[in-house]
């Protein structure tokens, strides 16, 4: 299923790639961006950690930003990232936000553009407790992508995109545990690399 999923973005990736564009270029300089993240995905705003967090498990749910383009060939991107964050099998998923950062260079003009994708985030883990146990943490995340534009109207205020890349992602989690009227705490750090991740997403200038 997940070699499926791959393969489609892969070939999805070349087709938009191939296409001849004209020399039109996006009509304004601001813009806004949605996207969402598939398994294993990377967006704009958030990166997936692979499960290396031993205790909890954080899935990205979706992602927005606010781009301004800084001429015809580079990008900014400020965005956040939504994020679900579980503790273990059977538990509630509590959500929590990233903020970041980043930018698009497109490989060339027209109504199809081919860019690469730099940037990060970071992410506060929101405390999840239980009876015995508290965690914590944060992480910071560096993205990097290639992805295709495609707009998608005459007008050229409205693109669809689609991207593939990686995300390594530093931080730490602290864990609180209380047993007999005592508590101990322990802090782990780890650094994450995760390959084919994938987003899909929308833009729209004025």
């Amino acid at each position: 299923m997940r070699f499926s999923k791959l393969l489609f973005l892969i070939l999805s990736l070349a087709l938009l790639a191939t296409i001849t564009p004209s020399e039109a270029q996006a009509k304004g300089d601001l813009g806004m961006s949605a996207a969402i993240g598939l398994p294993n995905g990377v967006t704009p705003s958030v990166g997936l950690p692979a499960n290396a967090l031993g205790r909890i498990t954080i899935s990205t749910a979706a992602s927005s930003s606010f781009n301004i383009r800084m001429g015809e060939m580079f990008q900014l991107d400020l965005g956040l990232g939504y994020l679900s964050v579980t503790p273990g099998e059977g538990a509630d998923a509590q959500s929590t936000l990233s903020i970041g950062a980043g930018g698009k260079y497109f490989l060339k003009r027209g109504d199809v553009q081919p860019y690469l994708n730099l940037g990060f985030s970071f992410t506060q883990i929101p405390t999840i407790e239980n009876e015995t146990s508290k965690v914590s943490g944060n992480m910071v995340t560096v993205l990097g992508a290639f992805g295709v534009q495609s707009f998608i109207n005459q007008a050229n205020t409205v693109a669809f995109f689609v991207q593939m890349g990686f995300g390594y992602n530093m931080g730490s989690v602290e864990t609180e545990n209380t047993f007999g009227g005592q508590s101990t705490t322990t802090t782990s750090d780890f650094n994450t690399l995760n390959l084919g991740g994938s987003a899909i997403g929308m833009s729209i200038f004025f």
